[in-house]
């Protein structure tokens, strides 16, 4: 199993008046069904002031469209600074986006065009009553539309790189679908427990799921604490701290997978070596508890898990960063099977383009439907930040190999492409019985823009015209009677 980087994208946000590079980061995305990558997070103006930052990235990586918005207070120039840290795409369409304004939270609905729909800003909602300001940050990092249309978010201490330990707070907030704010609910404290605002999940039976920090919440939507939950790995023996937990999430078939990063922070004296290893493991639905676990990393370094995905053909793709290149910190990603038992893919890689920086941070993983994923970050390049986006696909599919110039795609498919035709047959060795056989071509969205029937017969063929496809990856099937066998056609020119 192995993936190619299909594309990157880098925004540079300028430089300020007095010449010093200005920050851009990303915080969250989410990929759409055709292919476009919706991204969020903020970008400074040339005197320095936040601004939120959405770009809508299309399946080739090109910027399809670019919003920075921000607000002008009449009290407080300092209330106008915002970013936003996290997405959700509501069942109508609407994008979700919560974020913070002056560390107060806010969330904004848009249209899939970009256009405000509603916006809450909390310290708005509550009249900046003393009582009723959050008793610690107020930075939205994740949002979600419940089944009934409700919003749910969970706020805490900004989660940009996450190598300063979150404190230990987090708040429950509640809008309805026109974000009117209905209800908040603080944790400042919870006895043995540091909780974090860093993930909320609905996750069915009128249960959310909150985690962050050092713990993992499960509570009603009445925000009743159901159960709580802390982890301590000995990996080699080594491990006996509360493990960081960096977010949970509830997959596809109902269950709960949570990540993090365990530690000893007197390891080297003890051992020689430092232990900071990536984990992620399978918890218990109703009371958090590890039913199985896996941890991933390499001794002496720093290792850690950021965000995860379940992708479209239910294989979990884990996102962060991990030491031992010599201070150079690249992106790193792992793709297991779908119970998170079996490693299939590990790799660093370096966003490739003329922002590139020896220290890169991933802050958020999306699924794509063409079972890949983007990535979103940002680099750190002289005097600033810079925003990133990569999008990566797999690089073979039903185990059959790229088609590339004067070569065979393998198995029983076989193709050839010279500088106009893509020719695809049958082996004469191939034993099946034919009744039925078609050859598609198909694009990145999965539309079908070529087709031909094949003869029932032994060794046929058929031949393509691909002089005029534009430059890009497609997917050429062969379906029989019995079989479907698919390959990655990469055409450049």
């Amino acid at each position: 199993m192995n993936y190619d980087t299909a594309w990157t994208y880098a925004y540079d946000a300028g430089k300020k008046t007095d010449t010093t590079d200005l920050v851009a980061l990303l915080y969250d995305a989410k990929v759409l069904s055709n292919g476009t990558s919706v991204c969020v997070g903020f970008a400074s103006d040339s005197t320095g002031e936040k601004k939120s930052l959405i770009l809508q990235l299309d399946f080739q990586g090109k910027l399809v469209r670019k919003q920075l918005l921000g607000t002008k207070s009449l009290t407080h120039s300092y209330y106008d600074g915002q970013s936003a840290h996290c997405i959700a795409v509501a069942k109508n369409g609407d994008f979700l986006i919560g974020g913070e304004r002056y560390i107060a939270p806010l969330v904004m609905r848009l249209d899939s065009l970009g256009n405000i729909k509603g916006t809450s800003w909390y310290y708005d909602s509550t009249k900046g009553v003393l009582g009723d300001r959050l008793k610690g940050s107020g930075i939205i990092n994740s949002i979600k539309e419940t089944t009934n249309g409700k919003i749910i978010c969970v706020a805490g201490d900004d989660y940009n790189n996450l190598t300063t330990a979150p404190s230990n707070y987090a708040a429950y907030i509640a809008f309805d679908s026109t974000v009117t704010l209905q209800r908040t609910h603080e944790w400042p404290s919870v006895a043995g427990y540091k909780i974090g605002g860093r993930d909320i999940e609905d996750i069915g039976n009128n249960t959310y799921l909150m985690s962050g920090n050092e713990a993992v919440v499960g509570m009603d939507t009445n925000t009743t604490e159901l159960w709580k939950a802390k982890y301590t790995y000995n990996v080699d023996n080594v491990g006996s701290q509360i493990a960081k937990v960096n977010g949970a999430k509830a997959l596809r078939d109902g269950r709960l997978m949570v990540i993090g990063q365990e530690y000893e922070p007197d390891s080297y004296v003890r051992w020689g070596n430092f232990y900071y290893d990536a984990w992620w493991a399978e918890i218990a639905f109703a009371y958090g508890s590890i039913t199985t676990s896996d941890t991933t990393g390499y001794k002496g370094a720093n290792d850690n898990f950021v965000d995860f995905v379940q992708l479209a053909d239910d294989k979990l793709a884990f996102v962060g960063s991990r030491g031992g290149h010599n201070g150079y910190s690249p992106v790193w990603v792992v793709v297991t099977d779908v119970l998170g038992k079996k490693k299939l893919f590990s790799k660093d890689f370096f966003i490739q383009d003329s922002l590139v920086s020896p220290t890169q941070y991933p802050l958020s993983i999306a699924a794509s439907p063409d079972n890949g994923f983007t990535i979103v970050g940002y680099l750190n390049k002289n005097s600033g930040r810079h925003a990133f986006a990569a999008h990566f696909v797999p690089k073979a599919i039903s185990a059959v190999t790229n088609i590339t110039a004067g070569r065979r795609a393998g198995s029983w498919l076989q193709a050839r492409v010279s500088k106009t035709r893509l020719m695809v047959s049958i082996p004469a060795g191939f034993q099946e019985t034919w009744e039925t056989n078609e050859v598609s071509i198909f694009d990145m969205l999965g539309k079908r823009i070529a087709f031909q029937a094949m003869e029932a017969r032994r060794n046929s063929a058929v031949s393509f015209d691909i002089s005029k496809f534009p430059a890009g990856t497609y997917f050429v099937r062969l379906q029989t009677a019995k079989n479907i066998q698919t390959a990655k056609l990469l055409i450049g020119k």
